[in-house]
């Protein structure tokens, strides 16, 4: 039994693991380090506690030998997964998958004493050799003078290949297609075309970044999910140490609304909350010293006045902007920073304040507006993305927990049970 698992989250983990152990044959195929998402949370947020079931199965924590589950991201890292990711080493594989289909099959067609499983499934995935021709050429100099520039580029273009497996489980997961800025899940105005440019960053891209982020003065987050809490949450040490500042744009009335909705998430919950309120107070206090300080100013002399200019008042390093669409990006040629226009309509506008419109000028944009739908490219028919037997979409649901997904693979395990038999 020869078993493809797509992705490199828990859901691969715990499939590739589950049958590996039953003796089957498995390719994790996938781009990037298995669990880097726990993983992250692990080493940023360790100590925050969790419900064990929610990430992981009994099963597993059986075979595992726990004697007590994981109780916070750091135990669930170091004593569940990590020990998984170990027992599949050898096991991955680092590619992207193009598509999955049938070999041969039509989606109509049948097999005449056999069922549909008798045809093996393709999975298709690209191949990019510029990093290997490139140590060809470093190593063979000559070579580039032998080689016109139109064999060199299609020596590093990237190229298919395949291989053919008994079973599929795709567990890509929730968050493959980050969120463009705009409104209704588009593109905002010139988004599309400067963000090639750099300067903006997606999804879990910019967790992954992080250390470049730091290296900027000026962030903005556009967002009010989880991982927008989680990117604030990263971001927080770096807003206190020197000049900073921080925005957060969000469509809906308060910051971080869909976050503080979710019924999941109370540890974090509360830290969110407690960081903003905090950093809110202090420059509250702030702006009450420099009042008096002003007070102090004016009671002065006019010679000493003249000589002492007017305490100013402390710009917040934190700046919330709520009820606000993203509608246009705009870089200058001889500015190195991205601006961001926002518009307010008037029914998020309660207080009926003049607030129309507002420019923000930032050096790294932040899209954490959340992810859309897998491409329906990725499994070639109707069959696979319906019920293809032996193809098992494993989901982590609307809670975008593993949880979500363990019944399906409990049923997938009955149902490979059904036709194959364990080594």
């Amino acid at each position: 039994m020869k078993i493809a698992v797509i992705g490199s989250g828990p859901l691969a983990i715990e499939a590739a693991a589950e049958f590996l152990h039953e003796g089957a044959d498995v390719r994790v195929i996938g781009q990037g380090d298995l669990g880097t998402k726990i993983k992250f949370l692990a080493e940023n947020f360790g100590e925050l506690p969790i419900e064990s079931t929610d990430y992981t199965r009994a099963r597993t924590r059986e075979r595992l030998n726990l004697n007590n589950s994981p109780t916070d991201f750091k135990s669930l890292w170091e004593d569940y997964y990590s020990p998984l990711i170990d027992e599949l080493r050898g096991h991955v594989y680092g590619r992207k998958v193009l598509r999955v289909q049938k070999r041969f099959l039509h989606q109509t067609e049948e097999i005449k004493d056999h069922s549909r499983l008798y045809d093996l499934f393709r999975v298709t995935y690209g191949l990019n050799p510029s990093g290997m021709v490139d140590e060809q050429l470093k190593e063979n100099p000559e070579l580039a003078e032998k080689l016109e520039g139109n064999i060199l580029d299609s020596l590093k273009s990237q190229v298919e290949s395949f291989e053919d497996f008994d079973l599929v489980f795709d567990t890509r997961g929730p968050f493959q297609n980050p969120l463009p800025l705009g409104s209704g899940e588009n593109f905002a105005l010139n988004e599309r075309a400067l963000k090639e440019m750099g300067s903006f960053l997606y999804g879990f891209d910019a967790l992954r970044d992080l250390e470049a982020v730091k290296e900027h003065k000026k962030v903005t987050i556009v967002g009010d999910g989880a991982l927008s809490a989680l990117t604030f949450l990263s971001l927080f040490d770096w807003l206190q140490s020197g000049d900073k500042v921080l925005n957060i744009v969000t469509d809906k009335e308060r910051t971080f609304e869909s976050f503080f909705n979710s019924n999941n998430l109370s540890p974090l919950q509360e830290k969110v909350r407690t960081l903003i309120s905090d950093e809110m107070n202090s420059w509250r206090e702030s702006c009450q010293q420099t009042e008096k300080e002003i007070l102090k100013w004016r009671e002065l002399p006019q010679y000493e006045r003249v000589k002492v200019p007017q305490p100013e008042f402390p710009e917040p390093r934190l700046r919330l902007f709520e009820g606000y669409s993203v509608s246009s990006c705009d870089k200058l040629i001889d500015q190195q920073e991205i601006f961001m226009t926002m518009e307010i309509p008037p029914w998020r506008n309660p207080d009926d304040e003049k607030r129309d419109l507002v420019t923000l000028g930032q050096d790294c944009i932040i899209g954490q507006k959340g992810f859309a739908g897998l491409s329906q490219d990725f499994a070639s028919g109707e069959m696979l993305r319906a019920k293809e037997p032996g193809y098992f979409p494993i989901s982590h649901g609307e809670q975008r927990l593993p949880k979500d997904g363990f019944e399906a693979l409990e049923k997938a395990r009955e149902d490979i049970f059904r036709f194959f038999s364990r080594a």
